[in-house]
């Protein structure tokens, strides 16, 4: 394989590669139904071909070996991503149960709206009156405490 067709050939594996991880995102979001394992198992097929060449330019090489780590890292990523899903831990997947099903244990970070409709309710008076008793006793045993006196 001379230089021409190898960069043409690491060109297109970039280019896999990053219709792959696109597919792997719009599956994990839900807009494809299946997950893309025929174009992953293409793509690693290519990979170990081009793997058998003798890579003499410095840059052709470096470039192949980059685009091998890019593959191992998403495929990493997209292993743990379906390991979380498969458990029922994946985050998108949780809060998407809490907002059809109003499951308060699996919502996720509150909004600046709850934190706003909290801080504007209106708390019970008793509530009120032993959180302040809480705040007068701890002073107090601060007073107690105090080194400076």
């Amino acid at each position: 394989m001379d230089a021409t067709e190898l960069e043409q050939a690491l060109a297109d594996l970039e280019e896999k590669l990053e219709k792959l991880r696109v597919l792997y995102d719009q599956y994990f979001s839900g807009f494809e139904r299946f997950e893309p394992l025929r174009k992953r198992e293409d793509l690693e097929r290519r990979i170990k071909v081009l793997r058998r060449e003798n890579i003499r330019n410095t840059g052709q090489r470096f470039k192949f070996q980059q685009i091998v780590q890019r593959l191992t890292t998403f495929s990493q990523y997209w292993t743990r991503i379906l390991r979380e899903i498969e458990k029922g831990t994946y985050k998108r997947d949780l809060a998407r149960a809490a907002k059809r099903f109003g499951n308060p244990n699996l919502r996720g970070k509150p909004t600046v709206a709850d934190l706003e409709r909290a801080a504007l309710a209106p708390s019970e008076p008793e509530e009120l009156d032993s959180a302040w008793l809480e705040v007068e006793e701890e002073e107090e045993v601060d007073e107690d405490t105090s080194p400076f006196r």
